[in-house]
């Protein structure tokens, strides 16, 4: 369900802001060995949309699609950090949490930004736009909430970039460009009778042994 709230509702709040390049959803990590004549392969990790196949990852290039580079405006994209069950307050619905975090990198030149960090009225941007209250959405019958918890800018960049090869970089994360990590709860309340019967898109043949 995370993944269905994060594209119907904070992806397209997101992509309204002309603050925002390339934007992707959840993303996993991916890797990568190099080949490096007389030496050892270095093994290369890449955030990669969740729903980007074998094929399109590395034969299109996909998995570099959301690696910061001077080209790009900016870069955005999810990670889901945790979840957890609290107990509901009514016997007929459940609740669930979702613990999420997202990254943004910018190019501050190609924004036309002096300063030496995101501004921060961008930074209120992207904090608003990840804030919200929905009701049937993305499921009648289902409440969603965002509540940000913490905004980082200040941390060693590799600390927070540091899981893809790319956080090690530390001219990516310096004058004229910037980032930010933005942690927020994303919570779903809901009957549990209402969210869709999952009914798979491929036809399932038992095997008889």
């Amino acid at each position: 369900m995370i993944n269905d709230i994060i594209e119907t509702i904070v992806t397209p709040r997101l992509a309204a802001l002309d603050t925002i390049g390339i934007l992707g959803g959840l993303v996993n990590t991916v890797y990568r060995d190099e080949e490096r004549e007389g030496l050892s392969p270095v093994r290369l990790s890449y955030p990669v949309g969740c729903g980007v196949s074998g094929a399109e990852c590395w034969q299109n290039k996909r998995y570099l699609a959301l690696t910061p580079d001077s080209s790009k405006i900016s870069v955005a994209f999810a990670e889901l950090l945790s979840n957890y069950y609290p107990p509901s307050n009514h016997p007929r619905t459940l609740d669930t949490v979702w613990r999420v975090r997202y990254y943004f990198w910018a190019n501050l030149a190609k924004m036309g930004v002096s300063d030496c960090s995101i501004p921060f009225a961008i930074l209120e941007q992207w904090r608003n736009a990840l804030m919200f209250q929905a009701d049937g959405t993305p499921y009648d019958g289902v409440s969603t909430s965002g509540n940000v918890l913490s905004a980082l800018t200040v941390e060693e960049p590799s600390r927070v970039w540091g899981k893809w090869t790319f956080g090690q970089n530390q001219g990516l994360f310096m004058y004229p460009y910037a980032w930010a990590a933005i942690d927020l709860d994303i919570k779903a309340t809901y009957n549990p009778d209402c969210i869709p019967a999952y009914v798979p898109s491929i036809e399932i043949k038992c095997i008889t042994v």
